[in-house]
């Protein structure tokens, strides 16, 4: 019984300094994590509650996160909060900024800490959960139709570029395209289109098809593409976009024709709009070989209409009519039509010149009779 007490004092003595340097009954959980989740690339705040379930206080306590990937401290950040007294059966609160990888992917994460007392070799090892979920952003690059100019009663494709500028896949995504005019109207289903899933970084084409009305104005119609898919939890998402469908009409110039006018000595180039819209501004110009002829302007010539240029006259030779014009969506255009010129040079006008000879005659004439008269006086 004797060596069994001195056994049972020495190890009393030897577990009092372990019990002194452990912080007994202090737990640790995360109580807030924001934002939840938290997402790849981005800045998540814990908050950590610290409690004491045992009977005694504790004092001069550090608690130090212990970062892993996917998470670092944010810089100026300190990884040990320490803490001068933690009553009994109390608790205390603490929060850490940490950066989150982009490269991170949608699950729960463990993050650890260590807590000891200051001065102590010996600590606890304790961990919570946060949870990380990417989330996807689809923006619209761009919209282009085919054809560029869409025409009354005419067919074209809009095409959306959808990319996925955020952390998380876009699931299952649809897309669709409604117009508040009833003169853009979808062909068929060709105003909803399954696109599928989207990966972070990646781009998808949504095509649907449409027509024009007959009687649409020339303007431009707005339209919202509403898109609609699922995070990755699952949960239904959508985002809507304004967008404008312009109906331009289209501008068709020809020539139709060149005359010589003799009697004005002046070329005359017919040239028709035979498009759906008007042009504006037009400057025509005429040449022939290297030489610029002249330059003629009208201020609009509308669809199904044909205007005359005119130019000093020219009677053969090869070259081309220039006309410089602004469309419908005030964009300067230029078209280019080739032309030869063999007209018959106009004939010479001599009737001026026996004019002159008779009444030369006449006064040589005139002369003579009178030199013959004073000669037979």
């Amino acid at each position: 019984m004797k060596y069994l007490a001195v056994l049972l004092f020495a190890v009393l003595v030897m577990a009092a300094p372990l019990a002194y340097a452990q912080p007994a009954g202090l737990s640790l959980a995360l109580s807030k994590q924001t934002p939840y989740p938290a997402e790849p690339g981005k800045i998540v705040k814990v908050e950590i509650e610290a409690k004491n379930t045992g009977f005694t206080d504790s004092e001069d306590i550090s608690i130090e996160i212990v970062p892993e990937d996917p998470f670092s401290l944010v810089p100026g950040e300190s990884a040990k909060k320490t803490f001068s007294r933690i009553s009994a059966m109390d608790s205390v609160k603490i929060s850490f900024n940490l950066q989150v990888s982009s490269s991170a992917v949608t699950n729960d994460y463990e993050l650890k800490f260590r807590v000891y007392k200051e001065g102590s070799v010996v600590s606890t090892e304790e961990k919570a959960r946060i949870n990380v979920q990417g989330l996807p952003n689809i923006v619209l690059d761009f919209v282009r139709t085919d054809p560029e100019r869409i025409d009354p009663s005419g067919t074209f494709d809009i095409v959306a570029a959808l990319r996925n500028a955020g952390s998380g896949t876009a699931r299952q995504m649809t897309a669709v395209l409604n117009s508040s005019s009833d003169s853009i109207v979808p062909i068929l289903s060709g105003g909803t289109v399954f696109i599928g899933d989207v990966q972070p970084e990646f781009t998808k084409y949504a095509a649907m098809k449409f027509k024009v009305d007959g009687s649409a104005e020339y303007k431009t119609y707005p339209a919202v593409l509403t898109l609609t898919f699922k995070d990755e939890n699952n949960t239904e998402r959508s985002k809507q976009f304004s967008i404008g469908i312009p109906v331009t009409g289209s501008i068709q110039l020809d020539l139709i024709k060149t005359e010589i006018d003799y009697s004005r000595q002046v070329l005359k180039a017919n040239v028709a709009n035979k498009g759906t819209t008007e042009a504006k501004s037009l400057e025509a110009t005429l040449v022939i070989g290297n030489a610029t002829i002249g330059i003629d302007y009208i201020s609009q010539l509308k669809a199904n209409k044909d205007t005359v240029f005119e130019f000093p006259a020219v009677y053969s030779g090869e070259g081309k009519l220039v006309i410089n014009y602004i469309g419908p969506g005030i964009e300067k255009n230029i078209v280019e039509k080739s032309l030869v010129l063999n007209f018959p040079e106009p004939e010479q006008d001599s009737s001026g010149t026996i004019v002159i000879v008779i009444i030369i005659i006449v006064i040589v004439l005139w002369y003579w009779r009178r030199r013959k008269k004073r000669a037979g006086k």
